[in-house]
C-alpha cells in the first residue's frame, strides 16, 4: 500500500454504530403478540399476503415456532427479547471482527515489508487439507479478485464457515513466520488474542454445565 492509498482511506470509517437510545425496543409482551396476530392471519390470508406480512414483521413464521407454544407461555417462560442471547458467529465471524482484524493484521504485514503477503498466504492455505466439515476452498479468499474485493471493502470478506476453516491456519502463520521474525508483534498479538476469543465461544457450545 503506498502513502498516497493510505492516506486515501485513512479517512473512511470501519464500521457505523446505532446507540442503544436511538432504537425503539420491544417488549416481550409485544413479541409474542406479534407471533399471535401472524398466526391467525395464517389461517386467513394467501400465501402472498403471508409473505409481505412476515417480511413486513420480521417473522419467518412457523406452526411449530417455540413462541406459539401455549404451554411455555402460561408458565412465562418464553421472553424472547429479555432472555435475548448474542449470536457470537455473528458478531465474530459473519461480517464481524475477525473480518476486520483478520484484514488488518495482512494489511500491516503488507505496509511493514511484507509486499507479496497476500500471494504468500495463497500458497500457505494450500498447504493445509481442510476437515470434511469445512466444505470451503480457503485459498480462494486470496486470489487477486478476492484481494482487491477485501481492499475496496476495507475488511476481510468472507462467510462465517470460510473464517471458521481459516483463522487457525493464520494463527499458525503468524506464530511460525511472523512473530519468529519481530515481524508486526503488536499486530500479530492482537490477532492470536482474538483467535483465543474465538475459541473460548466455539468451545463454549460443547461444555458440560
Amino acid at each position: 500500500m503506498t502513502k498516497h492509498d493510505q492516506d486515501e482511506t485513512s479517512d473512511k470509517e470501519l464500521a457505523k454504530f446505532t446507540k442503544f437510545n436511538q432504537r425503539d425496543i420491544a417488549s416481550d409482551e409485544e413479541i409474542l403478540s406479534s407471533w399471535s396476530r401472524m398466526q391467525r392471519r395464517s389461517k386467513e390470508c394467501k400465501k402472498t399476503e403471508m409473505k409481505r406480512w412476515s417480511q413486513a414483521c420480521g417473522i419467518d413464521f412457523s406452526e411449530h415456532a417455540l413462541l406459539l407454544s401455549e404451554k411455555l407461555r402460561m408458565q412465562n417462560l418464553l421472553q424472547p427479547a429479555s432472555q435475548y442471547m448474542h449470536d457470537y458467529m455473528h458478531g465474530l465471524c459473519s461480517s464481524g471482527v475477525m473480518c476486520w482484524i483478520i484484514f488488518l493484521l495482512v494489511q500491516q504485514l503488507y505496509v511493514d515489508g511484507v509486499p507479496d503477503i497476500w500471494k504468500q498466504l495463497h500458497g500457505f492455505v494450500q498447504l493445509w487439507v481442510q476437515p470434511s466439515i469445512h466444505k470451503c476452498a480457503v485459498h480462494r479468499l486470496f486470489d487477486t479478485k478476492a484481494v482487491e474485493s477485501h481492499r475496496k471493502a476495507l475488511k476481510f470478506k468472507s462467510s462465517a464457515s470460510e473464517v471458521l476453516a481459516l483463522y487457525h491456519i493464520l494463527a499458525h502463520y503468524v506464530q511460525l513466520c511472523c512473530l519468529p521474525h519481530g515481524l508486526c508483534v503488536e499486530a500479530c498479538n492482537c490477532y492470536l488474542a482474538w483467535c483465543n476469543l474465538l475459541d473460548y465461544c466455539v468451545a463454549s457450545c460443547f461444555s458440560c454445565t
